[in-house]
């Protein structure tokens, strides 16, 4: 026979369930909180690094008109490098850029090399103004150089390659750029500080050697391709504004010096100690009149 009985429902205690759900809130709120703070203490990413913001080669805007119809102006690939540690992949790299100098008599040959990672050696750009189809050519030169080395000691690295058909490592201008109002357009007025090194100088009086001292300051650009935007001496100071890579500052200048050093260049008779949180009033007012 059925037991027809009816037993009623359970009581729910709603203030305990309220009071436990609030405890869970709570300690989710918290961990979110801490997550949240983790992530804005995380240091910039490698991928962050390979962003570029702001162009380090200019070409004139209305070069098209002297190419054939259909041509492209210039083509860049990206080339990734992997399967070494960064100790020997600068090794190879900064190799790899002295030839490359070397090779395209002073970048004036079918290629150059920019946008560099001088902070962990993993990428570097290629940037051709022939024809797209004949920098084919130079990708397979490029890897056969990474993964082939005369060196007792050689290993292998790894190249991918990959195109970037929108870079704005290239800009096209109708005339010469101030530095400082092409950073503060893209990167804006805040981020000037964040990315100049003021470094005090000896001055050298007499005009050759001052010429000198430019023309071996100025390889870190024109042979080594670093990101840097400008170089700029006033009021007994150089400063030099980054374009890439802020955050590394301290690390990129040590390279310079490192790289100066490689040129027989004396810097230690001219540079003073360097300045990573600079007042940069005097350079703004020097580049533009403003303050």
């Amino acid at each position: 026979m059925w037991n027809t009985k009816e037993t009623s429902a359970p009581q729910i205690n709603y203030r305990n369930v309220i009071y436990h759900l609030g405890i869970r809130l709570s300690v989710l709120l918290q961990i979110l909180i801490t997550l949240g703070m983790a992530l804005f203490a995380l240091p910039i990413s490698a991928q962050e690094r390979k962003i570029i913001e702001i162009p380090e080669i200019f070409i004139p805007a209305d070069s098209s008109k002297y190419l054939p119809p259909g041509s492209a102006k210039y083509c860049v690939f990206r080339a990734d490098l992997s399967g070494t540690d960064a100790t020997y992949r600068k090794k190879r790299t900064l190799a790899f850029i002295h030839d490359s100098y070397t090779r395209t008599n002073g970048w004036r040959g079918d290629y150059l090399i920019s946008a560099i990672d001088y902070v962990d050696f993993s990428y570097f750009h290629l940037v051709s103004f022939t024809k797209c189809g004949a920098l084919q050519d130079i990708l397979a030169y490029t890897s056969n150089y990474f993964s082939h080395c005369g060196d007792t000691n050689c290993q292998s690295i790894r190249v991918e390659f990959m195109p970037e058909s929108n870079s704005r490592l290239v800009g096209e201008i109708t005339e010469p750029p101030i530095p400082i109002l092409l950073f503060e357009s893209i990167r804006g007025k805040d981020e000037l500080a964040k990315c100049t090194i003021k470094i005090p100088a000896r001055v050298p009086t007499n005009i050759a050697e001052f010429q000198l001292l430019r023309n071996q300051l100025n390889l870190l650009r024109a042979k080594y391709s670093m990101s840097i935007l400008d170089l700029y001496l006033t009021s007994g100071s150089f400063y030099i504004l980054l374009s890439r890579q802020c955050d590394q500052k301290k690390r990129l200048f040590d390279l310079m010096l490192e790289l100066l050093e490689r040129e027989n260049v004396k810097w230690t008779d001219y540079l003073g100690r360097p300045d990573f949180a600079p007042d940069i009033s005097e350079y703004r007012f020097a580049e533009t009149g403003k303050r």
